[in-house]
């Protein structure tokens, strides 16, 4: 099958729009050699067991992942190979139930767990790719902090719950393993899904007295999502425990008295018995303020303004289910609590742009100045002729020259009257498409070049022929 393109809803957001995270794969069984892997990763990523493999993050690219389904035998061989790879960051993370192919099934429907179900995965990374990483905001930064002196990581994961039989697997001397299993943690199938962790303060490391919530996590049809309380866990000494977690999609939330509440991480699961564990590292609240002005040093009221990438010191970003966001006041000041360490801010007003990304700065801080420019409209109209309308279309427009970080980018599914409008883009100089959602590169439009005006508003017809 031929390899293809897949817009994924994800994660990412850039000034307000819409936006889409590019996963690249396929369930072809054709080898790959991606320059920048180690020695003897392709051996095992094209092995004839494969029956999937995409490319991530959205950022970047250059983590790949190969999707294998196989008896213990063909496993025992892979494991013998991997140890043999030329990586110093080498691991192997067991875990109980059977695995799921995210690219056989992104959306995890109950439909299609069998045919996505997969016994082990390979996971290597594009050296150069992942050294670009560290150097990125928190918010866009897939690497944990921790791992930084370590390098690129070349990960096994093995699920027990297939077709592997455990006792028979023989693991390689000297490549560490996570065991995710429940017997290996003390627990049994009766305790069903635990979820586990330490509450512990970030700077000093001290436990923390607190409560652990698990919120259900559901979508909106209309956007977004509802949270409701699931079951609770009173901290007393730091360590806390959840047993018999239900089917569903939830998040962890951590708090404790005199410090920001924090999301600590998401469960997904089907109701296969399982183990997880969350590092709850708290951090009290800096405050930072700032004003916004307009080209001509006037302030800008009602400017909305937000802090992502939150990150204490040498840590992790920040997440929380409080917003660290407000508006500017009639004189474009502005003040929000976050946690001690790095942020970078976002500002948003109608008919106005913060061109690249927001400034990272220190929190406490009290004289943040950030001016805004004004931004530009673009209708993207789609006309198909002596074809079919697909099922899904997509209009993309990125900076002439390709996308990057730091600048603006947008991605969107068309509406049912074959258009889109980007708001408060940037003035420059952009290119403008279309394709249909997945695709390959013949099916996309020939790119237009446009060059837009602050204040202006465009209007463009991408034309799709047979």
């Amino acid at each position: 099958m031929v390899a293809r393109r897949l817009f994924l809803s994800l994660l990412l957001t850039c000034l307000g729009q819409p936006s889409f995270a590019l996963i690249m794969g396929s369930d072809s069984d054709k080898p790959l050699e991606i320059a920048g892997w180690p020695d003897g990763a392709a051996e095992i990523f094209n092995i004839r067991q494969r029956v999937a493999y995409w490319e991530g993050p959205p950022f970047g690219g250059g983590q790949y992942h190969a999707e294998c389904r196989g008896d213990t035998d063909t496993l025992n061989d892979v494991l013998a190979k991997f140890a043999k790879v030329d990586c110093d960051n080498k691991r192997i993370v067991v875990d109980d139930g059977v695995g799921r192919s995210f690219w056989l099934n992104p959306n995890d429907e109950p439909e299609k767990r069998n045919k996505a179900r997969i016994d082990w995965r390979l996971m290597v990374w594009v050296e150069d790719n992942w050294k670009r990483l560290p150097d990125m905001p928190a918010g866009i930064n897939p690497i944990d902090p921790t791992e930084k002196k370590l390098g690129p990581p070349c990960e096994i994961t093995i699920y027990t719950g297939g077709n592997i039989d455990w006792s028979k697997v023989n693991l390689p001397e000297g490549v560490p393993v996570d065991d995710n299993r429940m017997e290996a943690h003390g627990y049994g199938p009766e305790d069903g899904v635990v979820i586990q962790g330490n509450l512990v303060d970030v700077d000093s490391g001290s436990p923390l007295a607190g409560r652990v919530v698990l919120q259900q996590i559901d979508p909106r049809k209309t956007g977004g999502y509802d949270y409701t309380n699931s079951a609770k866990a009173a901290v007393d000494q730091g360590h806390w425990v959840l047993k018999n977690v239900p089917p569903g999609w939830y998040r962890v939330i951590a708090s404790s008295d005199g410090y920001l509440p924090r999301v600590v991480g998401y469960v997904k699961h089907d109701g296969q018995p399982s183990w997880r564990e969350f590092e709850c590292l708290l951090a009290k609240g800096g405050t930072l303020i700032g004003r916004v002005l307009d080209a001509d040093g006037d302030p800008l009221e009602g400017v909305r303004v937000r802090l992502s990438d939150t990150a204490p010191a040498g840590g992790a970003r920040y997440d929380s289910p409080e917003s660290f966001e407000t508006n500017t006041d009639e004189c474009g000041e502005f003040a929000i609590t976050a946690p001690v360490g790095t942020a970078s801010i976002r500002i948003h007003k109608p008919g106005w742009c913060q061109p690249g990304l927001g400034p990272e700065i220190a929190v406490p801080t009290s004289d943040v100045e950030l001016e805004m420019v004004r931004s530009s409209n673009i209708t993207a109209i789609v006309l198909f002729q002596g074809t079919d309308v697909p099922d899904k279309y997509m209009v993309e427009l990125e900076p002439e020259g390709g996308s990057a970080v730091g600048k603006w980018s947008g991605s969107a599914n068309i509406n049912e009257q074959n258009q889109f409008i980007f708001k408060d883009v940037p003035p420059g100089r952009y290119q403008l498409w279309g394709h249909p959602n997945p695709y390959t590169e013949r099916e996309k439009t020939e790119p237009m070049l446009l060059d837009l005006k602050g204040g202006e508003t465009v209007v463009k017809t991408i034309v799709v022929v047979e």
